[in-house]
C-alpha cells in the first residue's frame, strides 16, 4: 500500500454482539468483504478448560466454523493478535496425542485460507524477546501488515471492512487503521464488540466512543 500522511478519519462505529455466531450472522449480511479478527477471548474465549484437560492451545470449533462460512462466502479474513503468529509446538504435539482438536494456529489458518498457500494470515509478534504487556497492535509494524493484506484484497476492501475485538484497544486499532487508509479511499466500515472477559470487569474502561449502525 502506498505511503500517506496519517490524517484522522470519521469515527468507526461500534455495534456489541454476544458470540461468533452472531458476528458471522452479522457479517455475512453484507458483500464479500473483509473481516480482521481479534485472537484472545475472541475466537479464542475458554482457557481453563483447555488447561485443565491438557488440550493446549485448543480453539472452539465454533470458531473454525464461522472462519470457514467466511472463507466459502468469498470474504478474505485475517487474525490480528499479540500472540506469536506460529503458535507453540506443545499445542500442535498435545493436538495429536489428545484427538486432533482443533489448536492455534493451524486449525484457524486452514479455515481462512482461499488461495495463496504462502500468504500471511495470522498478523502477531514475531518478537524473539518476551516483555510483560507488550501490545503488538499499538506498533506501526501491526498496522503496516494488516494495510498490506488489504492492499492484496482491494476489490474486497472497497466492499467494506470490519474488525471483531473485544477491548477498547482493538478499537483504537480500527481507528489508526481507518485513519491510516482513508486517504486512499477505503475505511473500517464497523467493529463488532464482544463482552468484556470476565477477568476484566473489575477493570475501569475508557469511553467507549461511537456506537451505532455500521455504514452501509
Amino acid at each position: 500500500m502506498p505511503q500517506e500522511r496519517m490524517t484522522e478519519g470519521p469515527k468507526v462505529p461500534v455495534k456489541e454482539v454476544k458470540n461468533v455466531y452472531e458476528t458471522v450472522c452479522e457479517l455475512l449480511g453484507y458483500k464479500p468483504s473483509i473481516a480482521i479478527f481479534d485472537y484472545d477471548f475472541t475466537l479464542k474465549t475458554d482457557y481453563l478448560g483447555p488447561l485443565l484437560s491438557l488440550r493446549f492451545g485448543e480453539v472452539p470449533v465454533e470458531s473454525v466454523q464461522i472462519l470457514t462460512m467466511l472463507r466459502l462466502a468469498d470474504w478474505h479474513v485475517c487474525i490480528l493478535t499479540n500472540q506469536h503468529p506460529t503458535g507453540h509446538v506443545i499445542a500442535r504435539e498435545m493436538s495429536h496425542l489428545r484427538g486432533n482438536y482443533p489448536f492455534f494456529p493451524d486449525s484457524l489458518d486452514k479455515a481462512m485460507r482461499n488461495g495463496d498457500p504462502n500468504e500471511k494470515l495470522i498478523i502477531g509478534n514475531t518478537s524473539t524477546v518476551y516483555l510483560p504487556f507488550y501490545n503488538f497492535k499499538r506498533t506501526k509494524s501491526a498496522l503496516n501488515e494488516v494495510s498490506n493484506f488489504l492492499d492484496k484484497h482491494l476489490e474486497n476492501a472497497q466492499n467494506g471492512i470490519y474488525m471483531i475485538g473485544d477491548r477498547e484497544g482493538d478499537i483504537k486499532f480500527a481507528q489508526r487503521l481507518n485513519d491510516k487508509i482513508n486517504p486512499l479511499g477505503l475505511s473500517v466500515n464497523g467493529f463488532l464488540k464482544f463482552p468484556d472477559p470476565i477477568y476484566v470487569k473489575a477493570i475501569p474502561k475508557e469511553p467507549r466512543g461511537i456506537t451505532g449502525k455500521f455504514i452501509p
